[in-house]
């Protein structure tokens, strides 16, 4: 999340001169999904619901409160927002939406759009 994270930062103004994005999400909703994903995998969750202010989702360890979840589900990294600055993308092999954020990217205006792939 921390390459979306920086890529809204530089969005909204940040003074950054390019941005290395490594494995980014395309949006909030995209993290949750994954999320949501792992989770299943890892089995039964581990966090107590009789806690005050539970947590409605874990995320392999990471627990989220419901105002979380919703703040994320609605995040959109780029918005209708220009970004031109040089950008350097290095998606996840696996993830398919890499393509429909590298055309947001481009659609933003992002200097200098290079993408590689990890070794």
């Amino acid at each position: 999340l921390g390459a979306t994270l920086a890529l809204t930062a530089a969005v909204e103004g940040s003074a950054v001169d390019g941005l290395v994005l490594w494995a980014p999400f395309a949006s909030g909703r995209a993290f949750l999904r994954e999320g949501r994903a792992f989770s299943r995998l890892m089995g039964p969750s581990i966090v107590d619901d009789d806690m005050p202010d539970a947590p409605i989702e874990q995320f392999g360890g990471l627990a989220l409160t419901s105002e979380t979840v919703r703040e994320l589900d609605e995040f959109d990294p780029l918005g209708p927002a220009r970004l031109p600055v040089p950008v350097l993308l290095i998606p996840r092999e696996e993830a398919a939406s890499d393509a429909a954020l590298r055309k947001r990217l481009e659609a933003a205006g992002a200097a200098h759009l290079e993408q590689v792939r990890p070794a």
